[in-house]
């Protein structure tokens, strides 16, 4: 049996383990196994011994699909993707809303298409949305204590020929994933640094190209390793793409491969929780029973992924290890310390 074989199989043979208590549990919780009852009559998010999951929040009324989330100080910020098309031809919007660490909903903003990234940038602690991964991208930019969004215009046609998906504030710059990229093998940027400018257009500066070789095909979620390094999750190329010195004439890039698809990826460092979205409605607290260790990897599994719908982590081989599950589709996930979750 192949090693991606052997992944694959050891993953299924978990999930369908874990599937089996979470039908035995029906939200009661079972021999240590701990659980968070959904809010309808799906089956409970399940999570092995030495994680706990509780229910953060479940969508406002009238809003669904929740996607990215990020959170600012004690406040949580959520975008419902409603229904919408990734490449906006619908003209319909989609929906933030700021919550504090109760789940109480504080205020809700409107952007335009099919929100799919967002990041809050610490200097200025403003909501950078984009919108549109798959074509026709937009961009939205919160500011909470003004009650504004104002739009930013990206350039047009885009160098990869599609949209904008994933942000990321890193060394004191904004960088963003191109998604959906129009040529294979693709050879245009996958990961731009990002400059919003005074006239509300957006420069996009390429900081890492796709190549014959590498041929990112799926540039999605962006994330940090915690040493300086900028992290790109390529989802349907199962690849996790380490980009150290990102933009610096010493930049170097890194691979690993994985055994399936994955979205938002996490690089904890002590004590604190995850908050994890479920496009099926609702967001979860995810606690360990001990503080995250330095260097682990964190990552969660969408519903159309080879292997679906869980949270678990990754060692340096690429080998994933589910120890939660029962998820719709796992969308969103940040790790937020202990210092910022208690209030």
């Amino acid at each position: 049996m192949t090693s991606l074989a052997n992944l694959r199989f050891r993953l299924l043979l978990l999930l369908a383990l874990f599937l089996a208590l979470a039908v035995a549990v029906g939200g009661r919780g079972f021999s240590g196994v701990r659980t968070a009852a959904s809010s309808d009559d799906r089956l409970p998010v399940v999570a092995v011994p030495g994680y706990e999951v509780s229910l953060f929040t479940s969508a406002p009324l009238g809003l669904k699909n929740p996607d990215s989330v990020a959170v600012d100080g004690n406040r949580v910020f959520i975008d419902y993707q409603n229904v919408t098309s990734k490449t906006g031809g619908d003209g319909k919007f989609s929906t933030v809303v700021e919550y504090n660490f109760g789940g109480q909903e504080l205020h809700r903003w409107n952007v335009s298409g099919h929100s799919d990234g967002m990041r809050i940038d610490p200097a200025t602690h403003l909501v950078w949305t984009t919108s549109n991964e798959d074509g026709n991208p937009t961009f939205g930019l919160i500011d909470p204590k003004a009650d504004t969004v104002t739009p930013y215009t990206f350039p047009s046609p885009t160098p990869h020929g599609g949209g904008y998906d994933d942000l990321y504030f890193l060394g004191g710059k904004a960088f963003v994933a191109a998604s959906n990229p129009q040529n294979n093998p693709n050879l245009a940027p996958a990961v731009d640094r990002i400059t919003l400018n005074p006239d509300h257009t957006i420069s996009l500066t390429p900081i890492l190209m796709s190549t014959a070789d590498l041929n990112l095909q799926d540039p999605d979620s962006l994330s940090t390793d915690g040493n300086g390094d900028l992290v790109l999750i390529d989802q349907g190329d199962s690849l996790i793409v380490t980009i150290a010195n990102p933009g610096a004439s010493n930049q170097s890039v890194s691979t690993l491969t994985v055994g399936t698809q994955l979205d938002d990826t996490v690089y904890p460092n002590g004590s604190g929780r995850l908050l994890v979205v479920d496009a099926g409605g609702n967001t979860y607290w995810i606690a360990r029973d001990s503080t995250f260790p330095t260097g682990s990897i964190y990552t969660e599994a969408p519903n159309d992924s080879g292997v679906t719908n869980f949270v678990g982590t990754v060692d340096p081989s690429g080998l994933i290890t589910p120890f939660a599950v029962g998820f719709t589709k796992a969308t969103g996930m940040v790790f937020v310390p202990a210092t910022e979750g208690d209030d």
